[in-house]
């Protein structure tokens, strides 16, 4: 068995009995302990990591991966693609736009709505561009409709002239209740503010289309993490090639005073992806990650794409096995279709990632790590000019009033209290300096929910 390309669903097996499934139901579960390094897995990097699960003894395949060889063909052949070097930005564009063109040709369903998660950028907006004109666009309003968020998705809305635009606007008591009910419901660990904006536009969908309708629902995330545009990519690319250097000094004691002084401390680029994707919770004196645990996982991602990370479109490969590529499939793919969505992601098809494999570094560093070709392909498809001038800014969560409203502090009083999650991080001592963290809050406070409400560990 192979799991898909772009991993949407986690498939499981049981290297003993041999087992594999994408239902955990189908294992036994019962009597499993908790798998531990699953646990550090979600603190470093917001989601559990192949090969993990969070039972010991059950295992999920990477993307791409087969099972019972574990040979990874798909990822090492992308590693192993040959680059366009003599191509600028408007021919990959094009390229990209007959991909784009075969691909929703294909794609799209017409015996069922078509609908779109319209942001105010342009990964989107070029979407839109495709889509057929009764679709129907919900937006995330994380911090209110007059944001730019939901500004700018009016114009990429008002430019392709769809059928009807919805929002969905962050509201703290119904968010926290549909996220609660989510991890009962799939009986995985997600974290808060990575879900609800998925949940809550498929939720309002769900309402406009009926409760018993199905629907197509697209979405544009994957184009930041192929253009390499992050920049926690270009960091984590770069810091490796000179931290040899320095390797002697004292880093620990350096980086626990001052956390940014981490960055020159290691050559292990995903060592330095948890300091951009654990929230501030690694490096600190609150956690001791077990020894071997940063050079397992180099390892293990090394394995899938056949070769040691070193360009750059090798971090780009090993950002897609992991961190937010990861958590975003598993969000996007198992959460909407709760609300009756059948999902489809484009940026995560093969073709449009080999391509992206195929861009030299110039092409890259002509537009400063910006997505260049993405750009190129907006001016292409008639995305509004001000859409494409606009900074780039991911979905996110409101979170100033939830802080002001101190709902978080009897959340940090049950977490101090709570012994297993005790075992992972100091909670006394990371909260005496991160109380009003909110991305730290909601890192810890998705795994106290999981941990609680999921596995019953009070």
């Amino acid at each position: 068995m192979k799991n898909t390309f772009a991993g949407e669903k986690n498939i499981y097996y049981d290297k003993t009995s041999g087992n594999i499934s994408a239902d955990l139901d189908t294992f036994k579960l019962a009597g499993r302990g908790l798998n531990r390094e699953a646990v550090f897995d979600f603190l470093l990097y917001n989601i559990v990591l192949p090969p993990n699960s969070v039972y010991q003894g059950i295992n999920t395949l990477f993307p791409g991966q087969e099972f019972p060889s574990l040979k990874n063909e798909e990822y090492s052949e992308l590693a192993h693609t040959a680059k366009t070097r003599f191509q600028g930005p408007e021919a990959f564009a094009k390229r990209l736009d007959k991909i784009l063109q075969e691909y929703f040709a294909a794609t799209v369903a017409r015996d069922k709505p078509t609908a779109l998660m319209l942001s105010g950028g342009i990964d989107s907006a070029i979407i839109a561009s495709y889509l057929p004109k009764d679709t129907v666009c919900v937006t995330w309003g994380g911090w209110g409709e007059g944001t730019t968020d939901v500004t700018f998705a009016k114009k990429n809305f008002s430019r392709f002239g769809l059928k009807e635009h919805l929002l969905a606007i962050v509201d703290y008591g119904h968010d926290e209740d549909i996220y609660k009910q989510a991890l009962k419901q799939t009986g995985q660990l997600f974290s808060f503010t990575a879900s609800v904006p998925h949940l809550r536009m498929s939720q309002r969908l769900s309402e406009y289309f009926g409760a018993e309708r199905s629907y197509q629902l697209f979405m544009g995330q994957n184009a930041d993490t192929i253009s390499g545009a992050y920049l926690a990519t270009e960091h984590i690319y770069y810091w490796p090639k000179i931290n040899w250097l320095w390797q002697w000094l004292p880093w620990q004691k350096i980086y626990n005073e001052k956390r940014k002084w981490f960055l020159p401390s290691t050559t292990n680029p995903v060592e330095l992806m948890a300091f951009f994707h654990s929230c501030a919770i690694y490096p600190g004196p609150w956690i001791n990650v077990p020894a071997g645990y940063f050079e397992n996982k180099l390892s293990q991602v090394e394995e899938q794409i056949g070769k040691k990370i070193e360009k750059f479109r090798d971090h780009i490969l090993m950002h897609e096995l992991m961190t937010e590529a990861r958590r975003n499939q598993y969000v996007q793919n198992n959460l909407p279709p709760l609300y009756g969505a059948s999902v489809a992601t484009p940026y995560y098809n093969k073709e449009v990632v080999k391509l992206f494999m195929e861009v030299p570094f110039w092409v890259r560093m002509s537009g400063k790590f910006d997505k260049v070709v993405f750009k190129e392909l907006a001016l292409l498809r008639g995305v509004p000019a001000e859409v494409i001038a606009k900074g780039k800014k991911g979905m996110s969560y409101g979170y100033q009033d939830y802080l002001a409203q101190k709902r978080h502090i009897p959340v940090w009083n049950e977490m101090e209290r709570h012994a297993l999650l005790g075992e992972f991080v100091d909670i006394k001592m990371i909260r005496k300096k991160l109380q009003d963290n909110f991305p730290t809050y909601d890192q810890l406070m998705s795994l106290y929910n999981y941990l609680t409400l999921v596995l019953g560990k009070k």
